[in-house]
């Protein structure tokens, strides 16, 4: 495991969430359990120039009600015709389900959601509670992957869209969807 960088992350729609730092893992919490959603509560970091992909690795904390809050990666574009626009993937629960599942969505911004959501759609019910993600992109190709050990990766999609798919700004995020529970994502690799 890598630790996370303590510096250079800035807000989106921060609310009264919080991030801590304890030992080597970053914790982002949302206090409030939000009456909208969705109610994106992102913690984000500027992408070098040139960068193609990111791994990260983070554990959700918490336990779900309907409809259920997620949490995960994030990746945002600044500027041109994708502006302010951002793609979240990771786990989200459900009180109705007894299982975690990978969910993947496009936002215009952090409290709308897309007309026609570009929703993923082929849930996958993971056994495992460190979620490791990578996220790469060439053109108009975005890849994502999981795994359970940062080494070795399954690809979880592939996406052609022909927007989104120039983020300037990649990171981690909440949300927290009405839940009768507080939640909480630690990133413990970045």
């Amino acid at each position: 495991l890598k630790a996370p960088p303590q510096t250079g992350w800035s807000w989106v729609n921060q609310g009264n969430a919080t991030a801590t730092f304890s030992g080597s893992a970053l914790m982002l919490e949302d206090p409030d359990l939000d009456a909208t959603t969705p109610q994106l509560r992102l913690y984000v970091r500027s992408l070098a120039a040139g960068a193609t992909g990111v791994v990260a690795a983070f554990t959700y904390n918490g336990a779900a009600s309907i409809p259920g809050p997620k949490a995960g990666f994030c990746a945002r574009c600044l500027g041109g015709t994708d502006d302010g626009n951002l793609t979240t993937w990771g786990i989200r629960e459900t009180g109705a389900n007894p299982y975690s599942y990978l969910d993947y969505v496009h936002y215009p911004s952090p409290t709308a959601v897309e007309a026609t959501p570009s929703l993923d759609g082929r849930n996958f019910w993971p056994s495992l509670r460190v979620m490791w993600g990578k996220f790469s992109w060439e053109g108009n190709y975005k890849r994502i992957y999981y795994g359970v050990d940062g080494v070795n990766w399954i690809k979880w999609l592939e996406d052609t869209l022909t927007s989104y798919n120039t983020p300037s700004q990649f990171g981690i995020f909440i949300d927290p969807i009405n839940n009768a529970q507080k939640i909480s994502l630690s990133l413990l690799h970045w």
